[in-house]
């Protein structure tokens, strides 16, 4: 992981796998896939919304059994870049259930 300091609030995160690029493609952009692998080990993911072309939104729920039961974290953010295959560019923050 390494920060890009040209914009002084980027996170840019890259890794390699030993898995074809369509794969790799599909986990990132298709709701299923994403739900299926996204998030520590113990949470699931319930729900994923996830219009993934430039402009589009995310809407994320995490969910993780807390001592007091269910706790869900949401998650929203923009697509910025996208190039199929090779860069997914998007925005992450902290939202209630509607996304605010």
């Amino acid at each position: 992981m390494t920060v890009d300091n040209a914009s002084g609030d980027s996170v840019v995160i890259e890794r390699s796998f030993d898995a074809p690029v369509d794969l790799i493609w599909r986990m990132w952009t298709d709701p299923e896939h994403f739900k299926a692998w996204y998030g520590p080990e113990g949470a699931s993911i319930p729900v994923a919304k996830m219009d993934v072309w430039v402009g589009g939104t995310r809407l994320v729920c995490m969910e993780v059994q807390a001592p007091s039961g269910p706790m869900q974290m949401w998650f929203t953010g923009e697509y910025r870049e996208g190039v199929e295959n090779q860069r997914r560019v998007y925005t992450d923050s902290v939202s209630d259930e509607r996304g605010n």
